[in-house]
Order: structure tokens, then C-alpha cells, then sequence
């Protein structure tokens, strides 16, 4: 019999023990939402405190000394909570090659692409790949540079001059900072 991992389930109950009449302590030191007031009371004024404000007791901090706990809502706090967690997204390179003596037709649609990846938040490396006797002609590899730049001067600048590597002319390109 194979054993199936389980999924952690989107609408899975919470954990709401430190939230209202959840609270396990007697005693907490309680923050009001406009933060100025500070002081110890027991777990039902706090609350009767909470509903007067028409929000939530939260427990921020389990303290065996002195827990505390934060008049709040409830729901804009996990938000945060949740909105913190979410990795910002990584700027990824994308290569595109090409021959020195590429088509008009085929380098336009280069160019498209090459827009959709800066548009995307992609940093675009351009190959120039020269085969065979090409590579003495190294020049008409550098003047396809200039030409792709020129196609994307209006979304993108060119991060490091062309370089030559080899059989190769590289450089990159990033999306121009708004």
C-alpha cells in the first residue's frame, strides 16, 4: 500500500487560542490601538475594553511574567501577518542568441520577445554566436548590438558593454527604472 503525503488544506481551522476569549491567562498587560495606553488588568476587562473599541484582543506575546496582549482587528492583522511571508519575486536572466547575420523579419521577432521578458521583470542577455570564418567578422557581430539597442532604447539600457568570449559576443540588458 502506498502511503500519500497530506495536503495541507486551505480553509484548515486556525489556531485562534490567542485571540478574544481564547486566552488562557488571567492577567495581561493590554496596548489600546493608539498605543499610548499601557497597563496590567485581568482577562475580562480587557476584553470588555476590546469590545468598546469594537475590535479584537489579540495575544502578542506569551510571556510567563507578564503576557501581553493588543487591542486590535483581528483580520487586518493576520493580512500583515500573511503579507510578510510572501518572497519577493526574483529577477531571473533570459538569454537570447543569434547569428551576425540574422534575418530583419527573424531579429524582429527577437525584439518581441525580448520586450515581453523586460516587461516581465527579466533581465535579457544577448548572444551573438558567430560558426566557422564568421568569427574574423567580428565586427558585423558588434553593429547587431548597436542595431538591438537602438530597437529597445525606450524599455531597456544596456548594463555592461559587449564583450567578446571566444565565438561569442555578449551582453546584458536590464529594464529601464521608472
Amino acid at each position: 500500500m502506498i502511503k500519500r503525503k497530506r495536503l495541507k488544506d486551505k480553509h484548515q481551522k486556525e489556531d485562534l487560542s490567542g485571540l478574544n476569549e481564547n486566552i488562557k491567562f488571567s492577567e495581561l498587560r493590554v496596548i489600546y490601538p493608539d498605543q499610548k495606553i499601557n497597563r496590567v488588568m485581568t482577562k475580562a476587562s480587557a476584553l470588555s475594553a476590546a469590545k468598546e473599541h469594537s475590535l479584537d484582543l489579540v495575544l502578542v506575546s506569551d510571556s510567563s511574567s507578564s503576557p501581553v496582549a493588543k487591542i486590535m482587528d483581528y483580520g487586518k492583522y493576520k493580512f500583515e501577518k500573511n503579507k510578510k511571508k510572501k518572497p519577493q519575486p526574483k529577477t531571473t536572466t533570459k538569454e537570447i542568441k543569434m547569428g551576425p547575420n540574422i534575418g530583419e523579419h527573424d531579429l524582429q521577432t527577437k525584439m518581441r520577445h525580448f520586450r515581453k521578458f523586460i516587461e516581465g521583470g527579466n533581465k535579457v542577455k544577448v548572444i551573438v554566436t558567430f560558426k566557422g570564418r564568421g568569427v574574423t567578422y567580428k565586427e558585423t557581430g558588434f553593429d547587431l548590438i548597436e542595431q538591438i539597442l537602438v530597437h529597445v532604447n525606450d524599455i531597456a539600457t544596456q548594463e555592461d558593454s559587449a564583450k567578446s568570449e571566444g565565438r561569442n559576443i555578449v551582453t546584458t540588458f536590464s529594464r529601464i527604472a521608472s
